[in-house]
């Protein structure tokens, strides 16, 4: 594990959006894309290196520290093929938390694309995201924070990556998740973690993206039983609800 320093309180993201880029040898860290409460993500641009970003953890929270190890551990031990190639570990400073470099990924969110597709891209992307999950799950981890906006559609592709492997593990009581809208009934429980977790909160993604009705109702203000059957849409997007279902098999089939 890294040191980690503190200070006596947490910077808010509109505070932290006003910080000035990092620099990191020959890399050059051109534009903020995104901020949050645990990592902002620069992207970086040097000649002869990949495009890269350079998701760095906040300094002050040190719960950010532990979800970037676990991170730069996950991307080690899966196919880059799914997810975001790692570059070069970063270690903190007395002003920056530790950081991961990792080569760019030219797309968008499912949660940007997915309402719009036809049933039959959509279908194809379903299946990919469910096949990308199954790596991730043949490496003995779950992703443990999976909603719409960590599936990243690839812009020349088409294909599923998962991004932000932020709370990963193999075993053991679930860290808190990120979404709770999204996770399973399981989880939020704090019952161990299964690869059902990650089906549950793809599936409950996937509806949202799509725009249909929320397939548990009252989830997750109240909990869902065991034989709950989820609510889908009608007409021409049944069948593709009924794939989802039966890829996302035990967790919602």
């Amino acid at each position: 594990m890294t040191t980690k320093p503190s200070t006596p309180s947490h910077a808010d993201a509109a505070d932290r959006a006003t910080t000035p880029a990092p620099a990191l040898g020959p890399w050059r860290a051109d534009q903020r894309l995104a901020v949050g409460g645990a990592a902002e993500v620069w992207s970086l641009d040097a000649a002869g290196l990949p495009a890269a970003v350079w998701k760095i953890a906040h300094y002050d929270v040190p719960e950010a520290h532990d979800a970037l190890e676990r991170e730069w551990r996950a991307l080690h031990s899966i196919a880059v093929d799914v997810l975001p190639e790692p570059l070069l570990w970063t270690p903190p400073t007395a002003t920056r938390g530790p950081g991961i470099i990792m080569r760019r990924l030219d797309g968008a969110p499912m949660a940007e694309v997915f309402a719009d597709l036809d049933v039959e891209r959509a279908s194809g992307l379903i299946a990919d995201a469910l096949a990308a999950l199954a790596v991730v799950h043949d490496a003995g981890l779950v992703h443990g924070d999976l909603h719409a906006g960590n599936v990243m559609v690839e812009a020349h592709r088409g294909r599923a990556r998962l991004l932000d492997l932020g709370l990963a593990q193999a075993d053991g009581p679930p860290i808190a998740p990120g979404v709770p809208a999204c996770a399973a009934p399981e989880r939020l429980r704090r019952a161990p973690v299964h690869p059902a977790d990650d089906l549950f909160s793809l599936a409950w993604s996937i509806a949202a993206a799509r725009g249909w009705p929320a397939p548990h109702p009252d989830h997750p203000a109240l909990s869902l039983s065991p034989t709950a059957r989820p609510r889908g849409p009608e007409g021409a997007e049944r069948g593709l609800f009924d794939a989802l279902a039966r890829g996302c098999h035990p967790c919602c089939g």
